[in-house]
C-alpha cells in the first residue's frame, strides 16, 4: 500500500480511490478498537480514539518504509516501544 500511495496515487485516480478506501476502513477499525480499549480502561480516557487511529496507521506505514531501508530488529523494537508508550 505504501508503494501504491507514494508512486501511483498522484497519477492514477483509481489507485487513489482504492488507497483512500483502505485507509478509511483501517482508520475506522482502529478507532473502534481504541474506543473499546478506552472503555475497558486499557487506554487513558483523555486520548482521542480517532487521533490514535490516524497515528497508528502512520506508524505502521512508516515501519513498512523503515523495513525497506533498515532491517535491524532494534529499530523496530524502538518504534514499537515508543508507540506503546504513546498509546498507554
Amino acid at each position: 500500500m505504501v508503494d501504491a500511495a507514494t508512486e501511483k496515487a498522484d497519477h492514477d485516480e483509481e489507485v487513489a480511490l482504492l488507497i483512500r478506501g483502505q485507509y478509511a476502513w483501517s482508520q475506522e477499525t482502529f478507532r473502534q478498537l481504541f474506543a473499546e480499549a478506552q472503555r475497558n480502561g486499557e487506554i487513558r480516557p483523555e486520548r482521542d480514539p480517532e487521533a490514535l487511529a490516524r497515528f497508528i496507521i502512520n506508524v505502521i506505514q512508516g515501519m513498512r518504509v523503515t523495513g525497506k531501508v533498515n532491517q535491524r530488529r532494534q529499530a523496530f523494537e524502538d518504534v514499537v516501544n515508543t508507540t506503546m508508550e504513546a498509546l498507554l
